[in-house]
């Protein structure tokens, strides 16, 4: 498993969850960038942080280090990522943080679970869009944005979920 620093944040990844191209991104400190600016220049103590494609959990600490880890919920749908992500999360503090396996999907969708392409470089993974023979189809949880955004009374929203932020 490889171990990387990015910005003072340690993030553990599964080599099956790795390509070259990620890993060059980790190691220069150029992952999710953006999303670290918006992250650090908006994001108040008194925020609420919902995470959806939480991925590693770098996003999900970054955030935890300004409200605190109980005020964090990361979602993830990969279940290659689950015990990565707890624990990168709790080596950066955020052990409090609540973490939810599963996709997060539109109201309309009725059924509890969906089909998840998992990929090889976890960025990757997607509800939809992944090329065939490319992506292992595994069966994993739904949960309705609706659903999550009435529990969990979050402020700010970061989500990353490869292109399906379109339908909502």
């Amino acid at each position: 498993m490889a171990r990387f620093d990015v910005h003072g944040i340690k993030l553990r990844v599964p080599g099956k969850a790795m390509n070259a191209e990620l890993r060059k991104a980790l190691e220069s400190e150029n992952y999710e960038w953006n999303e670290r600016l918006a992250i650090t220049r908006h994001v108040t103590p008194e925020d609420r942080v919902l995470d959806i494609g939480a991925g590693v959990g770098f996003i999900s600490s970054i955030a935890a280090q300004v409200v605190g880890g109980d005020r964090v919920v990361a979602v993830e749908a990969s279940p290659v990522l689950q015990e990565v992500l707890r624990s990168n999360l709790d080596e950066n503090g955020a052990r409090a943080t609540r973490l939810v396996h599963a996709a997060v999907v539109p109201d309309t969708h009725e059924e509890g679970s969906v089909t998840f392409a998992v990929t090889g470089a976890f960025w990757a993974s997607a509800l939809a869009g992944h090329a065939p023979g490319h992506a292992t189809e595994v069966t994993v949880p739904a949960v309705q944005l609706s659903t999550l955004l009435e529990e969990h009374q979050p402020s700010i929203v970061v989500m990353d979920v490869e292109g399906a932020e379109v339908e909502f």
